[in-house]
């Protein structure tokens, strides 16, 4: 039989694993679920999905959250899938269904499905689970570089147009550096710090001050715009 493994991603309460149930029981595939009791740390489950992806004859059925394309990406070539699905009813659909299950993870799980909704993203594309099993190639995930960011996103940054205005910003150094403040000049290590967007340029930064910005201002604006939503969202009262 050819070789199949499928992924569903979704937040807590999607209905995943009902999905992967019906999926597993209709095609005969293994079932690989975090919250099943024989994993008994993400480390021991992650070994697994590894073998799943060395393996050739594999049939099995894999569940993620995989809110962000990178990480959808990640668990795709970790077990090499041949499909990827993605369930999304919404936050209030999510949130009652967890309060539903009536276990003594409501708080977490609650948390959790408003994460996932915080840092959602669609760079992919991952089309929707149709309810049955479609012919392979029904998604492609993003490549990636070594440090997770795809490289069609490398490639409108870094291409020809950002070296032009490189060497334009090269010429009016020593600037202050868009981070820190202190100079920069010629002879440094420096980056060339993009807008929020990617669109555009703000100036010459360091390379320490540039490289650790991107991911410590990503974490305060997830952090804060959880913290927003936990304390205002009225589908997240407890």
């Amino acid at each position: 039989m050819p070789r199949l493994v499928i992924l569903l991603f979704g937040p807590p309460g999607a209905g995943k694993s009902t999905a992967a149930r019906e999926l597993a029981a209709e095609h005969g595939l293994k079932l690989y679920d975090r919250d099943d009791p024989q994993w008994t740390s993400e480390r021991q489950f992650r070994a697994a999905l590894a073998a799943v992806g060395q393996a050739r004859d594999v049939r099995a059925v894999v569940i993620r959250a995989g809110a962000t394309s990178t990480a959808r990406a990640k668990a795709g070539a970790l077990v090499r899938a041949t499909h990827g699905y993605l369930l999304d009813p919404g936050p209030d659909v999510c949130t009652r269904r967890v309060r539903a299950r009536r276990r003594g993870d409501l708080v977490a799980s609650t948390r959790a499905v408003a994460t996932w909704y915080t840092t959602r993203d669609h760079t992919d594309a991952v089309p929707a689970w149709p309810g049955h099993l479609e012919e392979p190639g029904t998604w492609r995930p993003v490549r990636l570089t070594q440090r997770g960011t795809s490289y069609a996103e490398k490639r409108k940054r870094y291409g020809y147009a950002h070296q032009l205005a490189r060497e334009a910003w090269k010429k009016l150094l020593p600037l202050p550096c868009t981070v820190c403040g202190k100079p920069v000049t010629v002879v440094m290590r420096w980056h060339l710090d993009h807008t929020d967007d990617g669109a555009g340029y703000l100036g010459p930064a360091h390379e320490r001050c540039n490289t650790g910005k991107a991911a410590a201002k990503k974490n305060r604006l997830a952090a804060a715009e959880t913290r927003r939503i936990n304390a205002g969202g009225n589908w997240l009262r407890l």
